[in-house]
């Protein structure tokens, strides 16, 4: 598990997803315009999602619309929670302590959608109800290869970690 999280954050995709997600502490404006992105189509039209779009096209990552899913969404999370998967967390339990911050039904609701508008909104609902954490490396991964795979995996570490969660 340790040599999977080592790869991941040497991965040339993933050093520049974190590049980019920490300048976002400086480029509020950028920040800004892509949090108020209502859909895919307006994070097109934000010059901080094609700084993104160019540095990633450089790499193996050049579909613009996964590469837009991973801007709108990660330009809502404002602490990276390094050490644990995203869909784990999402079943940590939240303020209350008894449930996971993310239900069983939204959970999954979310892995029923399959292209990256359906993901869209849901996600950023999510990034709010985690406070706006987010493990940045392994939602960018995610992110931009969703498929039967990411969702299958998710599944794993959300019910691993909330088993009891309807």
């Amino acid at each position: 598990m340790a040599d999977k999280k080592e790869k991941q954050q040497n991965r040339p995709e993933t050093v520049l997803v974190t590049e980019w997600w920490e300048s976002l502490k400086v480029n509020k404006g950028g920040r800004a315009e892509l949090r108020r992105a209502k859909n895919l189509d307006e994070v097109f039209f934000s010059p901080t999602f094609h700084l993104l779009y160019r540095k990633l096209s450089l790499t193996g990552w050049r579909t613009k619309e996964k590469i837009a899913l991973m801007a709108g969404v990660l330009a809502h999370v404002e602490t990276h929670a390094g050490g644990m998967f995203f869909a784990a967390l999402m079943a940590s339990s939240g303020k209350s302590g008894a449930k996971a911050c993310v239900s069983g039904l939204r959970f999954r609701r979310l892995l029923q959608n399959k292209t990256s508008e359906d993901i869209y909104g849901p996600m950023i609902r999510i990034i709010r109800l985690l406070d706006k954490k987010a493990n940045i490396l392994d939602l960018a991964q995610s992110l931009y290869w969703w498929n039967d795979k990411t969702r299958r995996d998710w599944a794993f570490a959300y019910y691993e970690k909330s088993p009891g969660e309807e």
